[in-house]
């Protein structure tokens, strides 16, 4: 079996550009899927409260998902861009040196892609693809264009600077406001989980079969297909680490795309950097939060769907807190009769001399 450390390396080292092939993206994502398939445990447990939500979900075989904007840690799902090398690479590709690349390859008598430097901006792609059609006038006239806006840099300086701030803060929003996320852990017997997630031992706990959880994979909640904007539902391991998933390049990248649109009016699609961006940006945890052992049912779909988000899963099981209340185990027998579902509660056992949570079937 892949240790977690071989999983991370993994996936961080396995890059997919935008416009990989269908058969480059299945290549490439096989042995990422295999590692998860290898990893994940046969059963997954999510921890509850008892409140009017919970119970709901609970007769409705439902599982909520929630936006990490709401989660407890402040980092989660929170990517590091590195700000001083994003302006470095903007000030090295100034419209000064645009012009005088778009100069030089005006005097040739053909384009060709090599001509552009590696960072040039607006980016290669786009401005390849626009400039290779272009006749001897409307070239011309491009580069005048083009001329007269460097003619006020310091303003197109500050537009850029304020562009940088709305394409980051638009990258957070879709990390942490239109990502969907639903946590378990692989541990039930975890006294930290228990008080963190479960109002300190007084609510419950939900036994999930991970091979169920995988039928419900590899589509998009709404559209219960293979969604239009190609955003699914994925069962992933969280990975812990000192640092956080590093996106300066995706956040470079997506910057260069906002600023051809704003400058230059380019509508093309822009190959991002690499289309794992959502699993890892919400797959990274600090590893002070080891002790959760996650694991976690991401969704992210750009259509305008309803903000609530929820799949249907039937539990195996319920595990009842050590703590919790005659009322709210009432409560919970009547929800689940007919559910055939497995009853256990959480209880000390004062014969063991370690700090753990036992077990057993409730009658």
């Amino acid at each position: 079996m892949p240790s977690m450390i071989e999983y991370k390396n993994l996936l961080l080292s396995t890059v997919i550009r935008g416009n990989a092939t269908s058969e480059d993206v299945k290549k490439s994502c096989t042995p990422i899927f295999s590692y998860i398939n290898e990893l994940k445990p046969k059963k997954l447990f999510r921890y509850r409260t008892c409140t009017e939500y919970n119970y709901d979900a609970l007769l409705n075989d439902k599982i909520y998902f929630s936006p990490p904007k709401n989660f407890n840690d402040p980092h989660d799902c929170f990517s590091y861009v590195n700000n001083n090398e994003i302006q470095s690479m903007l000030n090295e590709s100034s419209l000064e040196n645009l012009i005088k690349e778009l100069h030089q390859i005006r005097q040739s008598s053909h384009l060709i892609r090599e001509s552009f430097s590696p960072n040039i901006l607006p980016a290669i792609e786009v401005i390849y693809r626009k400039v290779k059609k272009m006749r001897k006038l409307e070239f011309s006239s491009f580069i005048k264009e083009l001329e007269s806006r460097a003619a006020d840099y310091p303003k197109i300086k500050k537009d850029i600077e304020n562009l940088i701030n709305i394409n980051h803060a638009q990258n957070i929003r879709l990390s942490r406001e239109e990502t969907f996320i639903a946590c378990m852990s692989k541990d039930v017997k975890s006294t930290l989980m228990w008080a963190h997630y479960a109002d300190y031992h007084k609510g419950f706990v939900l036994e999930y079969d991970t091979d169920e959880i995988a039928n419900l994979t590899g589509k998009c909640i709404e559209c219960k297909d293979k969604c239009a904007m190609q955003h699914t539902l994925g069962l992933y391991p969280v990975v812990y680490s000192k640092n956080r998933f590093n996106a300066t390049e995706y956040e470079m990248e997506t910057l260069k795309l906002r600023i051809n649109n704003y400058y230059y009016g380019f509508k093309d699609q822009f190959c991002i950097p690499d289309m794992l961006f959502y699993i890892k940006t919400n797959s990274f945890k600090g590893d002070n939060w080891k002790y959760e052992k996650e694991w976690r049912l991401v969704y992210s779909c750009s259509i305008n769907h309803p903000t609530i988000k929820f799949d249907v899963l039937k539990p195996k099981a319920i595990y009842l807190g050590s703590q919790m209340s005659l009322s709210n185990k009432k409560i919970i027998k009547k929800l689940i009769e007919g559910k055939n579902l497995v009853v256990y509660e959480m209880y000390i056992d004062n014969s063991k001399e370690k700090y753990a949570l036992s077990y057993r079937l409730c009658n």
